[in-house]
């Protein structure tokens, strides 16, 4: 498993980049990843992401057996892992800490955890009203601050 570290060295964005691809345009090594990995996939929507999680990432949607999934993967084709909604009074201490030091007078209004094929959390992506600006910050498990982008 690939220890995730992620320093803020990354900056701030103020945008969201992602690019629209389609999946015969991933590099070989992430859709042989993902198919050997999901072979029942369907209905399948792949997004190169900016920085968002402090490195440029792949994120595939897909539907498999009822079920629809967000799987995120390195561009060498390694799994980074799944995005999912995530009760917001849920967050650890940590990351509400983190939330509360850089949006002193933010809301929270959703949060999404990304996690790894063990299902243990990896980061946060945290929806925050602050001051009448909506943002998407980025929170490692451990509540050390990856990066935020105005939403």
């Amino acid at each position: 498993m690939r220890t995730l570290i992620f320093a803020a060295l990354f900056g701030l964005s103020t945008s969201v980049l992602a690019e629209e691809l389609r999946f015969e345009d991933l590099p070989k090594s992430v859709q042989e990843a993902f198919e050997q990995t999901h072979p029942n996939a369907r209905d399948v929507e792949v997004e190169k992401e900016a920085e968002e999680y402090g490195e440029p990432l792949y994120e595939i949607e897909f539907e498999a057996d009822g079920v629809e999934y967000e799987a995120f993967y390195h561009t060498d084709g390694s799994f980074f892992g799944y995005e999912r909604e995530f009760p917001r009074g849920l967050l650890p201490q940590a990351v509400k800490d983190s939330i509360e030091k850089r949006f002193p007078q933010g809301e929270i209004q959703a949060a999404e955890v990304v996690v790894n094929a063990e299902d243990e959390p990896l980061a946060y992506a945290v929806k925050i009203k602050d001051n009448g600006e909506e943002w998407e910050a980025y929170f490692n498990a451990d509540g050390s601050f990856i990066n935020q982008l105005k939403d």
